[in-house]
C-alpha cells in the first residue's frame, strides 16, 4: 500500500521541479518579430513595421476583414519585406533537438483577392547549404490555421541557421508576419498561455531611431 503512496510522491516532486517550470519551457522557445534587431539589421533596407491599425485600413480598403494578431505572442505589429526577399537569423539554439517552426502570418476573411503571390521559404544552414522547406500560395493568406512545419534536423543541429523568404507577387510586401516562434518538438505551444512581449513603445521607437 506503501509503493503506490511514494510513486505519487515521487511524480510531484519530479513535476514541481525547475525542469518542468514555464520558465524552463519559454527558454527553449526563439521569438522573431518586429523589435528583433537581428531582423532588422540582416534586411535593413527592405524592412517595413505596420500596426495592426495600419494593415486594417489596408485591408479594409480592398474588400478585406484582418484577423488579428493571435496568442502565444501578441504585439500588434507586423514585419514585411518590400524587396521580394527576407532573411531571419536564428541562432543559440540547443544543439541535436528537433525543433518546429511556427509562423503567424497576417491572414484575413474574404476571398477577394486577385493578386498573384506565393512564397518560398529556405532553410541555409551555417555551412551555406539551402533547402527549400515549403512554397505557399494565397491560400496561406486565408487558413486559419497556424503555419507550422518540421525543421530537418541537419540543418539545424548545430543551433544556428537562416530561414529565407523568397516572394513571387505582381507587387512585393504582400506577406505580412507577426511573428516567427522556433521551439523543441517535445513543447507542447499550445499549453504555454499567452507570452507578454517584452519591449515597450519607448523601445520600439528606439529600433525606429537606429535602422530607418
Amino acid at each position: 500500500m506503501r509503493r503506490p503512496l511514494i510513486q505519487y510522491l515521487i511524480i510531484i516532486l519530479i513535476l514541481s521541479s525547475p525542469l518542468y517550470s514555464d520558465d524552463n519551457l519559454l527558454s527553449d522557445i526563439r521569438i522573431y518579430n518586429s523589435t528583433s534587431e537581428k531582423i532588422h539589421s540582416a534586411n535593413i533596407d527592405s524592412l517595413r513595421i505596420l500596426t495592426e491599425r495600419d494593415i486594417r485600413e489596408w485591408a479594409g480598403a480592398r474588400g478585406l476583414v484582418l484577423i488579428p494578431d493571435r496568442a502565444p505572442y501578441i504585439d500588434n505589429r507586423a514585419l514585411y519585406f518590400t524587396d521580394f526577399r527576407g532573411v531571419i537569423p536564428v541562432e543559440s539554439l540547443k544543439r541535436n533537438h528537433r525543433y518546429i517552426l511556427q509562423i503567424d502570418f497576417v491572414k484575413f476573411k474574404n476571398l477577394h483577392f486577385n493578386y498573384l503571390s506565393y512564397i518560398k521559404l529556405f532553410i541555409r544552414d551555417s555551412s551555406g547549404s539551402e533547402f527549400e522547406l515549403v512554397q505557399l500560395d494565397k491560400g496561406e493568406l486565408f487558413d486559419k490555421k497556424m503555419f507550422r512545419i518540421t525543421l530537418p534536423r541537419q540543418f539545424t543541429y548545430d543551433g544556428s541557421f537562416e530561414l529565407i523568404f523568397y516572394e513571387y507577387s505582381e507587387v512585393p510586401g504582400m506577406w505580412g508576419i507577426w511573428d516567427i516562434i522556433i521551439y523543441p518538438e517535445s513543447v507542447d505551444i499550445e499549453s504555454i498561455g499567452e507570452i507578454e512581449p517584452e519591449i515597450t513603445d519607448e523601445g520600439m521607437q528606439h529600433i525606429f531611431k537606429i535602422f530607418q
